[in-house]
């Protein structure tokens, strides 16, 4: 399993969920782990 914790949403934070959230198909492929649901708090 592949977790992934972004502290701060700010110029930094939010580029780094959007590559996340645009690559999350390749980085399941090659990681062999299916997406899971995201939660923000």
């Amino acid at each position: 399993m592949v977790n992934v914790a972004i502290l701060g949403f700010g110029t930094v934070g939010s580029g780094v969920a959007e590559v996340l959230t645009k690559n999350s198909q390749v980085i399941a492929k090659k990681t062999g782990h299916p997406r899971l649901p995201r939660q923000s708090f």
